[in-house]
């Protein structure tokens, strides 16, 4: 094989998808108090069809919060979500591979607080819907946390309640976040 024939074998493995280390790494930082968070347990998961949320590794932040996942355990083509449990709120951050297969995520959590005097519905949309001799009734809520310092809303006894009129079905609720992942 000639020159040429090596130097194309060479482009096509270094350039080939998963060819080369990919690093997903980042610091946990508490965003009530600005410290980073030690010893925080972290997820590497990622979308699985027909399976949903799928594990892919487990990590522990060092002492000023930082956390690398192995390269073994992470593919450069792959969609992950980073998560991390602060008390018993779990917080999601979306990781954005770089070019070079990397990707630094910053996961901030906060301190949470059952008062919910700091929420606020900052719009709400009602739809209507006629399904034969019944209406369809969608009802969607953007709700907001104004806490200073800023604090996770967590009651034991549901983040969001409403009441249902006499007569009503079953209501299908559906909670939505980080890009507009169901929670």
């Amino acid at each position: 094989m000639g020159q040429a024939g090596i130097a194309g074998v060479l482009a096509a493995l270094l350039f080939a998808p998963g060819a080369f280390a990919t690093r997903i790494e980042g610091r946990v930082v508490n965003g009530t108090v600005n410290r980073p968070v030690a010893n925080a347990e972290v997820l590497l998961l990622s979308p699985r069809p027909q399976v949903g949320m799928q594990l892919i590794a487990k990590v522990t932040a060092d002492a000023s919060g930082h956390f690398a996942f192995p390269s073994s355990e992470v593919e450069s083509n792959g969609f992950y979500l980073v998560q991390v449990n602060s008390g018993d709120v779990p917080y999601h951050f979306p990781v954005r591979l770089a070019s070079d297969g990397n990707a630094t995520v910053d996961a901030t959590v906060y301190d949470s607080t059952r008062s919910g005097a700091a929420l606020r519905v900052s719009l709400l949309r009602v739809l209507v819907q006629a399904n034969g001799n019944q209406a369809q009734v969608q009802q969607e809520y953007h709700v907001e946390n104004d806490s200073r310092p800023p604090r996770t809303y967590d009651d034991e006894g549901g983040t969001f309640r409403f009441r249902l009129p006499p007569g009503i079905s079953k209501p299908s609720i559906a909670v939505t976040g980080l890009m507009n992942m169901q929670i």
